[in-house]
């Protein structure tokens, strides 16, 4: 992948991110490294997103920094019934 594709996934990476900090969205976020993050984001930074898990037990309410040029996927999380 390109440096302008990188840049520009990260800017819709950080805009979907900004609108679900907005109306209390929940997230699931896919990292490079195959980890999975089902939380509420807490913050935005110019070179990553703060997120609460709330998801699996041993990450429950722990606050972590992902970095932007990580994230593979990101999209608002569903509870399947």
């Amino acid at each position: 992948m390109d440096k302008e594709n990188i840049e520009e996934r990260i800017e819709r990476f950080k805009i979907l991110a900004g609108l679900f900090l907005k109306d209390r969205i929940s997230a699931f976020i896919k990292d490079i490294y195959n980890t999975y993050f089902f939380c509420d984001i807490n913050s935005i930074e110019e070179d990553k997103v703060i997120v609460k898990c709330f998801a699996p037990i041993e990450k429950k309410n722990k606050l972590f920094p992902i970095y932007w040029v990580n994230i593979l996927e990101l999209k608002e999380y569903k509870e399947k019934n």
